[in-house]
């Protein structure tokens, strides 16, 4: 075993192999007893490879141990660590109905101390009980026991640590000689490698299952902070348009009615140039609201949203945006409209501040009925794509990254393409159903 060695109560005998000549038909009793070893090795094998849970594995084993000469009850118990200490039997067989009731194990100590399975559960050693010592907790607990006779305690281990231990029951006290000790002790180290896989197995898929629920909320999320952003937009549009442009235009006339009563003195130069001022706070409050939400996107469609898009880029920002189309992109969901427009602006604006160059392809085609695909391509100076990550840290591919991450929780995906001196290549691949359909209360 992985732990070694045998504890041993005060009472205990162990009988080892007999000495002297063997008796007549020994050999073949040896060789039946190996191939009965093998056999229930195999078995154990099987048992790991196809048990879906630990309850199945424990029964399963439990009635593979029954199959052993000599072996009348089996249990399982599992060590807690806490301040009581209990063993609490996971698998039983073979024993009288209602034989466990009542029963209370420890492997702390107390009256339960000696038991076979506490010995073995605190020392991380196989403990032997034979006749005449306490090896099964009912016969600590007056339970008529006649039948057996010798009792094994095997450790269940992972790692370093001990978690149960595997109980037999026989009816002869030298049932447990030295060959059948090293079968039950494979059979135990193999219980305890199931246990540990189908552990590390439910870990697994517990991880798994968090994970991918926690993906759903992070998507949820992003579908959301989309739309909260939009609905702020549109917010901060209708006010810039409404409130704030209506005041300056107010103060526009009210600039003009006093110019008139002035002459061509220094008032009047000043009064001029204020509502130069106001007049250009105007224009800028205008572009603003348009940026914020452009009716195209609104009205008109993707294809016609883009275009709108490349229109301004190239007023604003002197880069001329071909739009090249594959395929008829309608019709797309608005949040998904939104979500390309914003994305296809934000590539642009880092084309505008590190390409150098004036032209850039944007082409836009559908891949089925659920995706769309955008790229945006540059022939400008490039870089290295592996300072993206690095660059997220102080800010500068914070944009770029931040995109990125919101279309792979939207189940989409972004490639760069790029190196120093050869463009760069933006590819965006974004699901149109998943997104949620917009209510009323949010327009």
């Amino acid at each position: 075993m992985a732990a070694g060695g045998f504890a041993h109560g005060p009472a205990a005998s162990l009988p080892g192999p007999r000495r002297g000549e063997p008796e007549p038909g020994a050999d073949h009793v040896r060789l039946n007893r190996v191939n009965r070893a093998q056999e229930t090795l195999l078995a154990c094998t099987r048992t790991i490879i196809h048990a879906e849970t630990e309850t199945e594995l424990l029964r399963a084993f439990c009635r593979i141990c029954m199959r052993i000469d000599g072996i009348r009850q089996v249990w399982v118990g599992r060590a807690v660590h806490d301040e009581l200490r209990p063993i609490l039997p996971l698998a039983t067989l073979g024993f009288p109905e209602g034989a466990w009731a009542g029963v209370r194990l420890n492997w702390a100590g107390g009256p339960s101390a000696r038991d076979a399975a506490a010995v073995a559960i605190r020392s991380g050693e196989a403990c032997l009980h034979g006749h005449g010592a306490i090896g099964s907790p009912m016969e600590r607990e007056g339970v008529p026991w006649a039948e057996c006779r010798a009792t094994l305690a095997l450790p269940l281990t992972a790692g370093a640590g001990v978690f149960g231990a595997l109980v037999l029951h026989a009816r002869e006290p030298g049932a447990f000689d030295a060959p059948y000790r090293e079968l039950l002790e494979d059979v135990a180290d193999n219980l305890s490698i199931g246990l540990s896989g189908l552990r590390s197995r439910a870990e697994r898929d517990m991880a798994l299952e968090n994970a991918e629920r926690l993906a759903e909320q992070l998507r949820s999320l992003a579908l959301e902070l989309g739309q909260t952003e939009q609905r702020e937009r549109l917010r901060l549009a209708h006010v810039l348009h409404d409130h704030l442009q209506q005041l300056l235009v107010g103060a526009t006339f009210t600039l003009e009615a006093l110019s008139g009563h002035l002459g061509t003195g220094e008032g009047r130069k000043a009064l001029d140039k204020a509502a130069d001022t106001i007049q250009e706070a105007i224009r800028l409050s205008r572009v603003l609201t348009v940026e914020l939400s452009p009716p195209a996107i609104l009205d008109k469609g993707l294809a016609a949203s883009l275009e709108w898009l490349g229109r301004n880029v190239l007023e604003h920002h002197g880069l001329q945006v071909a739009l090249v189309l594959q395929g008829d992109p309608e019709p797309v969901p608005e949040p998904v409209r939104l979500f390309i427009f914003e994305a296809v602006r934000e590539i642009l604006l880092n084309v505008v501040k590190h390409a150098r160059v004036d032209q850039a392809c944007v082409r836009l085609r559908t891949l089925g009925p659920e995706r769309v695909e955008v790229s945006i391509e540059d022939r400008g100076v490039g870089f290295d794509v592996s300072t993206l990550e690095a660059d997220r840290f102080t800010g500068e591919g914070l944009g770029l990254f931040s995109l990125r991450e919101r279309l792979r929780f939207l189940k989409g995906s972004m490639e760069i393409q790029s190196r120093p001196g050869f463009g760069s290549r933006f590819t965006l691949v974004v699901p149109t159903g998943c997104w949620p359909v917009k209510r009323k209360s949010q327009e």
